[in-house]
């Protein structure tokens, strides 16, 4: 199975990078600054992308809902995956009882941090 890892910080992928036993490789994207490591685990072909950073000073790291579509969509069309994984979405959650580490399986998708002040909406 070729599965698609997808994490918004270089910071958080370091752990799973570790454990997975994953190899940095040059970027395939020219225009995002995306880190990427590849490897293989239990006979699964890994791919992982951490969105990346901005070269600036301070550095700029790019999280958030566009990034993380961004390389979400960058790295389905690159690899074809046969799952994606997106980790640490709902690592600010915790007020609701998840902590670091579980597991979360979506049935539902939709954007918790847009507004649209037209009636009816939430």
């Amino acid at each position: 199975m070729n599965i698609l890892i997808i994490i918004a910080m270089n910071a958080e992928a370091q752990g799973v990078v570790s454990e997975l036993g994953l190899n940095k490789e040059p970027t395939p994207f020219k225009n995002f600054p995306c880190s990427y490591y590849k490897g293989s685990f239990n006979n699964h072909e890994i791919q992982l992308l951490a969105n990346g950073e901005y070269e600036s000073d301070p550095k700029v790291s790019l999280i958030g809902t566009e990034a993380g579509a961004l390389a979400a969509k960058l790295g389905i069309d690159h690899f074809n995956p046969d799952l994606l994984i997106n980790l640490g979405t709902a690592g600010g959650k915790q007020s609701s009882g998840v902590k670091i580490g579980d597991v979360i399986l979506a049935n539902q998708v939709f954007f918790h941090d847009r507004q649209v002040g037209i009636p009816g909406y939430k």
